[in-house]
This record gives C-alpha cells, structure tokens and sequence, in this order.
C-alpha cells in the first residue's frame, strides 16, 4: 500500500467518522428539543 493511498484511506475513514458524530449529535439535540416541548423538562 503506497503513501498515497493509505493517506486517502485515513482522510476517507476521518471524514466518516466525523460525518456519523455529527449526525449522532445533531439527534440528540433534536430528541432534546423534541422533549423540551412535549414538557419532559428533566435534563
């Protein structure tokens, strides 16, 4: 495996993850948002 290709893999893979954290983050903060207005003030 070259130089090349393992840094493309290792951008590829780093932009994935930060792609998946920012989905998981942005629904939670729509369940909390979500929960604020049903009146589920517990957090």
């Amino acid at each position: 495996m070259g130089v090349a290709t393992l840094s493309t893999a290792l951008a590829a893979g780093g932009a994935v993850v930060a792609y998946v954290a920012y989905t998981v983050l942005d629904g939670l903060r729509e369940g909390i948002r979500g929960a604020e207005r049903s009146g589920l003030k517990y957090i």
